[in-house]
């Protein structure tokens, strides 16, 4: 029998010089190589859209994944309340300012509104007020001796010195005055700079009035051919007689 000794049985390591040594040394054989292969993009693709937990075993790589993902949702929800109570915070403070600002545009326009109502009011009570045409009117055109003077005050309607009416009614541009005689309207007509009222009715004969103060504002032609009329129907009333 042939007996070798240990130091002939002694193989020394190869020296790892070319790539394909590297290979050998960590893929031993093709089929390991792709064995190895799919088991890496197994895990890969498991770890990579959560894979389930509960098919594996309990051991620690379980307790942490579960442990990991409870923190990630813990996270996440904390995460989320914080940004629904941001946007909650913001959405009322947007809110509030909505209704301040509501609120102020109300206020302004009934403030507005109650301004210009009042100022409306109060000019019509004053371009109604009876005292716009207080005082003395004086007829035009008629003679001395037939001249009429219509006096308006608070007591009420005097006609040449003499009370007719207690009250009238003054709506701004018409005298209404009511006496036992009949209704007697009077317009209000010339300017401010000659201020004047004209009979309407009884439309016959024309009247017209001047208020005192103002007799050199009518001109000589007015008063001329309201004298002519009253003349004319004072000859005609004479000759029917």
């Amino acid at each position: 029998m042939f007996i070798l000794k240990q130091s002939a049985l002694f193989i020394p390591a190869p020296k790892i010089t070319t790539i394909g040594t590297l290979c050998n040394l960590f893929f031993p054989s093709p089929q390991a190589f792709i064995v190895r292969s799919l088991t890496a993009l197994s895990l890969g693709y498991a770890l990579g859209s959560k894979f389930d937990t509960e098919n594996l075993p309990n051991s620690p790589l379980k307790t942490t994944i579960n442990k990991t993902r409870k923190r990630n949702m813990v996270k996440k929800s904390t995460q989320n309340s914080k940004n629904n109570r941001i946007e909650q915070q913001a959405e009322k403070r947007i809110n509030n300012k909505l209704a301040m600002f509501r609120g102020l545009f109300v206020f302004f326009f009934l403030l507005l509104t109650g301004y210009f109502s009042f100022r409306i009011y109060s000019e019509y009570q004053l371009y109604v007020d009876p005292v716009n045409v207080y005082g003395e009117w004086i007829e035009i055109g008629a003679p001395p001796y037939l001249t009429e003077r219509l006096t308006l005050s608070e007591q009420g309607v005097f006609r040449n010195n003499r009370l007719v009416a207690t009250q009238y009614q003054f709506d701004g541009k018409r005298i209404i005055v009511e006496t036992g005689n009949g209704l007697t309207i009077y317009q209000v007509a010339g300017s401010e700079s000659s201020p004047q009222l004209r009979r309407l009715q009884p439309a016959t004969p024309v009247q017209r009035f001047v208020k005192k103060g103002y007799e050199d504002t009518i001109t000589e032609s007015a008063s001329g051919g309201a004298q002519n009329r009253r003349a004319a129907l004072s000859e005609h009333f004479n000759s029917s007689n």
